[in-house]
């Protein structure tokens, strides 16, 4: 894929803008409900081409289907993302705002930006310049429901972490009186569940219950 010019938000204070691409390769067979396959994926930005912004951001994901038994109609699933933030040149040129931030939707089970680096005097989420996360899950048709009704079940265990902080954000923390304990939590968290999948009429809908 060619580089992409590119260019985000602007605000009276601060500008970011530069380039980036996108690299893709899927042979999933299907994009609704896919049984066979894999799906990678690279991305990345560069921030420094004019403006404020000076840093580059780069994402990966790899997710692989496998039917896993015929017979029984088992399906398994695995899938691993990950990123980083690299600064250019101190951190002038970086805001917490770009950091990543992860939850319930990397890690089901987790509230919205659920984990990762905390402010210990306001237990704000800080968000992080690295992560990684991955899943195993395994589905199977719903006992006792006929296939046409498009319902299947499922098991799945997640995983990941979230850390690093720019040294900006860390003394300006600390310059309030907050602790370093929660800046550096790096600690792997973790959750399993059981899933519902609906192939509806209005596209696949699921409930997922994780602790």
């Amino acid at each position: 894929a060619a580089p992409i010019a590119r260019a985000t938000c602007r605000s009276t204070s601060w500008t970011k803008s530069g380039f980036g691409y996108n690299l893709v390769y899927n042979d999933l067979d299907s994009t609704r409900n896919p049984r066979e396959g894999i799906r990678l994926a690279l991305r990345q930005d560069f921030y420094g081409a004019g403006g404020d912004a000076l840093y580059a951001r780069t994402e990966a994901s790899a997710v692989a289907y496998a039917i896993l038994s015929e017979d029984a109609d088992l399906v398994g699933m695995l899938r691993a993302r990950g990123g980083a933030n690299v600064l250019y040149n101190g951190t002038d040129g970086y805001r917490a705002l770009d950091n990543f931030f992860q939850g319930g939707q990397q890690i089901r089970g987790f509230d919205s930006y659920g984990f990762g680096p905390r402010d210990s005097i306001t237990g704000d989420a800080l968000g992080g310049m690295y992560y990684w996360n991955a899943s195993a899950e395994l589905t199977f048709p719903m006992p006792y429901l006929p296939d046409s009704m498009g319902v299947r079940g499922g098991v799945f265990v997640d995983a990941g972490q979230l850390w690093g902080l720019d040294s900006a954000s860390r003394a300006a923390v600390i310059g309030a009186g907050g602790s370093t304990s929660q800046l550096d939590d790096n600690t792997l968290r973790a959750s399993a569940g059981v899933s519902v999948l609906w192939d509806s009429p209005f596209g696949p809908l699921r409930f997922d219950y994780a602790f």
